[in-house]
């Protein structure tokens, strides 16, 4: 769910709406965050698809390439999931996510041994957003929903459908998909995982770098990535303006790491990411001035 935008408040009413839809309160005993509430982020502003036009392509590395229209999504088995989207700036909420199984999906594509990952391309990147491995897909059953509370998505909510990525942050539930490849290119980094985001994507793990590590000297990241070569990144994506703040204690002017913190992620202030890139900035990690 990071973005360009603040979150805003989602649409209760939309052109895609369904005449006679009317929104879920409750879902299995559990209060439904209402869609007006719900946080809602996106990199190029809410892109508008053309629901009789639409084609959902998958392809790669598959036995038979697809050329799905919403129509042809719609008449898949539909799920509904209760399930929380948690956004690395922190507010979450709860829904009810209606759709068909991307497994079920892809089991009519074919998937070819080889494939290890599928990447979701869509209409703000179309260089490709993010990726989730197969392994996970299928463990997890994963949905593409089309719903959200019992009201069909709108196109600030991203229409066609959101891929609703159980226990991931909200960057891997990726909208306004026009394409899925299955690729054997587990390298692959999506927008926010090359900017330095988490490829795992672990709503309950770090939202930054790869892996766990014990912070040593200046080096925040595994991989060794430096707080210069860190905030260098960041200034080319001066987006990131709004950055959980997790695990640490932190004061105004500067990020104390503790030994109480589990983890590391890279947590800033916004008042860092608001200077000019030539500010000096006063870090400390473990002790050491960084």
């Amino acid at each position: 769910c990071a973005g360009t935008t603040s979150p805003t408040q989602g649409s209760a009413v939309s052109s895609t709406q369904t005449p006679g839809e009317v929104e879920a309160t409750e879902f299995h005993g559990v209060r439904l965050t209402p869609i007006e509430d719900q946080g809602n982020n996106a990199l190029r502003g809410s892109q508008v698809i053309d629901r009789e036009s639409y084609r959902l392509v998958v392809d790669g590395l598959v036995e038979k390439p697809l050329s799905l229209s919403y129509a042809d999504l719609q008449a898949y088995g539909q799920e509904s999931w209760l399930m929380d989207l948690n956004c690395v700036e922190g507010w979450s909420f709860t829904a009810k996510w209606t759709g068909p199984s991307l497994p079920a999906i892809l089991d009519d594509a074919g998937v070819k041994p080889e494939a290890v990952v599928a990447i979701f391309y869509t209409a703000d990147v179309e260089s490709g957003y993010t990726s989730l491995d197969l392994d996970y897909i299928r463990d997890n059953n994963i949905l593409l929903a089309l719903k959200l509370n019992d009201v069909t998505l709108s196109p600030e909510r991203g229409f066609p459908f959101q891929v609703v990525a159980k226990q991931k942050f909200g960057y891997k539930w990726a909208k306004w998909v026009t394409r899925i490849e299955l690729s054997s290119d587990a390298d692959f980094r999506g927008y926010w995982e090359s900017a330095g985001y988490s490829n795992n994507a672990d709503d309950q793990g770090p939202a930054f770098g790869d892996q766990r590590h014990s912070i040593g000297s200046d080096v925040l990241m595994s991989g060794g990535l430096r707080v210069h070569d860190l905030l260098r990144q960041l200034h080319r994506h001066r987006p990131l303006r709004h950055l959980r703040r997790e695990f640490c204690p932190y004061r105004t002017k500067h990020i104390r790491v503790t030994t109480h913190c589990k983890d590391l992620n890279v947590l800033l202030l916004v008042t860092f990411l608001r200077r000019p890139a030539s500010s000096a900035f006063s870090w400390r990690c473990g002790g050491t001035t960084c």
